[in-house]
């Protein structure tokens, strides 16, 4: 067997093994804090009222994007839906601790994440302030707006763990009116 054979088998069996939860969550907590650090190297190279128009509308395809993927199964407007599909993801794009639906009603639904997000951390780790953070933050939060715009949603999250005070984003979703 040639070694590049032996390269293609290893890739092979690689490819075709099962990871484990944690194995899952590190992988993805590593890939937003990559995905965190090409957002604040744009940040930090652009001037800021470019990055704020670009970043802002970049996010919003992003969002419109994950419409097309089809991640959302259920019915357009059903905002219990959506969060219940929220809160069900256990590895996800912010990779918080735990989702879950902390008030629902009909007019509205409040999911809560707990946990930092790995956008967060790697934002604190390339050392921007509490503010900038914040100030990503509210820029990356715009791709979740447009997908449930797409959706015939209203969404906004009142809190997030990008606030020094807080621990959990509250992301409150209401039907479009």
């Amino acid at each position: 067997m040639t070694d590049k054979t032996k390269a293609e088998e290893l890739l092979k069996q690689e490819k075709e093994r099962l990871f484990t939860y944690q194995e899952v969550r590190a992988m993805t907590e590593a890939a937003l804090k990559e995905r965190a650090r090409y957002i604040g190297c744009f940040y930090k190279v652009m001037p800021k009222e470019m990055f704020d128009q670009y970043a802002r509308e970049a996010m919003k395809e992003y969002g419109i994007f994950r419409v097309t993927m089809g991640q959302y199964k259920g019915e357009p407007g059903d905002h219990a839906a959506f969060a219940q599909m929220l809160a069900a993801n256990v590895v996800n794009n912010t990779n918080s601790d735990i989702h879950f639906i902390a008030k629902a009603d009909e007019e509205q639904t409040v999911v809560r994440l707990t946990g930092k997000c790995g956008l967060v951390e790697g934002w604190i780790d390339m050392g921007f302030t509490p503010e900038e953070v914040d100030y990503l933050c509210e820029v990356v939060c715009e791709a979740d707006y447009a997908y449930t715009d797409r959706l015939g949603l209203n969404a906004r999250f009142v809190c997030t763990n990008a606030q020094p005070d807080s621990h959990c984003c509250d992301m409150v979703v209401k039907k479009k009116a």
